[in-house]
């Protein structure tokens, strides 16, 4: 989303032979999404990991258009609540994918990570603004953590026996409806929604496969 608001091209591709794959730590051994590599000369790359570093970078390397309010205490309003999102739902959330299948899944992970993920909702409820976006009435680098977010959140929650964290909160509510009148948010909207169906088609073939093999 930062990318696309910058007009900037990026080499978008998915961890060799997937995450935790010998392929993908022979490019760099701490297996982490996203992970980006930074051309820093002839020969030379960089590599930076951690969604919020990522994004100071992309900020930073191009600055037009800005993506960090310029008042001092929105850009701190800002990192806030990009801070709420990644630390106090998103780690949550990450804890609970593994417990997907309500076979393995063990109901106590879940429910400490629905309370998590409550807690965080509680307390972007407080800071969010009542009208505009994250911080101010343009795009911010907060608006492009929170948008991948929401819309996790979003659609696992069903998955989980969880209510929409939504429901209850007017605030984060109308901030989401907002968010996705914007044609940047709106697009990463619609390509997370096209990979998250690719996969769960790919998985269920995947089973199917296994489970026609095994009763053969």
């Amino acid at each position: 989303m930062a990318f696309y608001a910058k007009g900037t091209a990026v080499d978008l591709f998915p961890p060799p032979d997937g995450l935790g794959s010998p392929a993908y730590k022979a490019l760099h051994p701490f297996v982490k999404v996203p992970t980006l590599w930074i051309s820093t000369g002839p020969g030379q790359i960089a590599v930076l990991q951690e969604s919020l570093a990522i994004l100071e970078w992309i900020d930073d390397a191009f600055p037009d258009p800005p993506l960090k309010p310029a008042d001092p205490l929105t850009r701190a309003r800002m990192r806030m609540l990009m801070q709420i999102a990644d630390q106090s739902i998103m780690s949550w959330l990450m804890t609970m994918f593994p417990h997907r299948d309500l076979k393995s899944r063990d109901a106590r992970v879940v429910e400490r990570g629905l309370a998590g993920i409550a807690d965080g909702f509680d307390r972007l409820e407080h800071h969010l603004p009542d009208s505009g976006l994250a911080a101010g009435d343009s795009m911010t680098l907060a608006d492009c953590v929170l948008m991948p977010i929401f819309y996790l959140v979003l659609d696992f929650m069903p998955h989980f026996g969880g209510d929409s964290p939504l429901a209850s909160r007017n605030k984060c509510a109308g901030y989401w409806q907002r968010l996705l009148l914007n044609p940047l948010a709106s697009r990463i909207h619609g390509e997370m929604a096209a990979h998250l169906a690719a996969a769960r088609a790919a998985r269920f073939a995947r089973e199917a496969a296994e489970r026609d093999a095994a009763s053969r």
